[in-house]
């Protein structure tokens, strides 16, 4: 499939009016296929490799962009390491038609010590002399020689006050592009550009947080003045009060946020020891994040990319714009079903504890599940636990030898609702899968599911019936 992906291809040039012959390529990957990323890091996987070969260096790479790392005991030494992978570079360069753009190396020595170790010292390759510089530039990270990412932290700060000169540019708070549209703009664009590479500036020390008050001060600094350009408030109002008023996460909870998001990624936690070990810088910054915090990393909830393959159906749902109506169709629907099986689902947290319900009015049946307190659960996987009871439930009544013409599921959460026919990757993923997983087997048995909404407290039976079984889920 590969090969006739990239076999047979033509292509014309077009420059300024002038449109040559349509020529045959044997070379090179479609421009804008998203396939193309993924055949280029194969093809540069043994430039990658050949490199790390070489004793006392590591690679690294994306796309085009190559990255070198050396260790040792002087600059001598690491320029020497270096030398060495770049021949082996030059070898695979020879062997892939691949040509290195000299103008673009960069060499830095990494050092904190810089009276000890000569960091004029220069680097030999066949396309000239290397000088080093105090700083490079990698995947749009900047390092500093020291390593104390100032300069990365000034180019920060210098691209996200054009992002908010360009957001000011499209209104404020009395014409232009409304608040909330700013709003989104502000989270969709500067913020990740704030955040960006925060997972190590924000742990070049060793101190409580790793970085410097300085530095968080110029990033909220940043932040205040996007809100006041979207809210229209004073400029003597307070950093806090600005990140209430526009419902921004506070900066110092964004770098935490991105960091223990990051520390999850990187690996499962390790067993723990009865003998001393020492631990590595990665267990270390996990410990002063999670240090005077309710949570651990052994409790991380596991994330799945998808939960439904494309060609999955979804069971049908019903959300109505108003109480009044989806009460009304509700009682229609209980008149007009009188052979299908009627169910009514709901989480409850009460006293940080979580719990979950779903009562069957057809067949008088009530289920319950404690969900555990709300450092390990939320109402709303509380809902989705309601829709697994359910499902067990029709399951059950089906294999009971009753024949019903289709399944009915109520609930009062429409967020719910919307996740079971839309599930997606995020948290309570591993109860969608399971909703997934049963309404697509009843389906195969002939039994269709229809989740439906129904108004909370205004005294349907069966909803107020299955609201008391979830608080009694809880302990209540």
């Amino acid at each position: 499939w590969i090969a006739s992906f990239l076999g047979s291809r033509e292509t014309e040039i077009h420059v300024d009016g002038f449109r040559s012959e349509t020529y045959r390529i044997n070379t090179g990957i479609p421009q804008g296929s998203p396939l193309s990323p993924i055949l280029y890091l194969f093809y540069n996987a043994d430039l990658l490799d050949s490199c790390n070969e070489a004793e006392g260096t590591t690679a690294t790479g994306f796309i085009d962009d190559v990255a070198i790392l050396a260790v040792g005991d002087s600059t001598e030494d690491t320029c020497q390491k270096l030398q060495e992978a770049l021949r082996k570079a030059e070898a695979w360069a020879l062997t892939h038609a691949s040509v290195f753009a000299p103008e673009k190396f960069q060499l830095t020595h990494f050092t904190r010590a810089r009276t000890r170790f000569n960091t004029d010292t220069t680097l030999q390759s066949q396309w000239g002399e290397i000088r080093p510089k105090t700083t490079c530039k990698y995947l749009g990270l900047i390092m500093d020689s020291s390593l104390k990412w100032k300069q990365h932290i000034d180019e920060t700060e210098r691209k996200v006050t054009n992002t908010i000169t360009a957001l000011s540019s499209l209104g404020n708070s009395t014409w232009g592009v409304r608040t909330i549209e700013m709003r989104t703009i502000y989270k969709g664009v500067a913020i990740p550009q704030m955040m960006y590479a925060c997972s190590l500036w924000s742990n070049s020390g060793w101190g409580e947080k790793g970085y410097t008050k300085r530095t968080l001060h110029r990033l909220q600094r940043l932040q205040a003045r996007a809100a006041r350009t979207m809210s229209g408030a004073y400029r003597a109002t307070s950093f806090p009060a600005l990140d209430v008023e526009m419902h921004l996460l506070p900066v110092e909870q964004q770098i935490w946020k991105h960091n223990i998001d990051t520390v999850s990624r990187v690996g499962t936690a390790e067993a723990p020891t009865r003998r001393g070990t020492k631990r590595s810088p990665r267990q270390i910054i996990t410990k002063r994040l999670l240090d005077g915090r309710k949570a651990t990393s052994e409790e991380t909830e596991h994330i799945p990319p998808f939960v439904t393959p494309p060609w999955w159906q979804s069971p049908h749902i019903h959300i109505t714009g108003g109480a009044e109506q989806a009460e009304k169709e509700h009682q229609r629907c209980l008149e007009q079903s009188t052979n299908a099986v009627h169910i009514y689902t709901d989480g409850s947290g009460i006293n940080g504890q979580i719990g979950a319900a779903a009562v069957c009015t057809t067949t008088e049946q009530t289920r319950k599940s404690y969900m555990g307190d709300d450092t390990t659960s939320t109402v709303y996987a509380g809902e989705l636990q309601g829709i697994v009871l359910a499902l067990d439930m029709v399951q059950a009544d089906k294999q009971n030898g009753n024949h019903r013409s289709k399944a009915f599921i109520y609930t009062d959460n429409q967020a719910a609702i919307r996740s079971s026919a839309k599930p997606k990757g995020k948290s309570g993923a591993y109860l969608l899968k399971i909703i997934a997983d049963k309404t697509q087997a009843l389906r195969e048995q002939g039994l269709d599911v229809e989740i439906r909404w129904v108004p909370a407290h205004i005294g349907i039976q069966g909803n107020e019936a299955a609201d008391v079984a979830a608080k009694e889920a809880t302990g209540w």
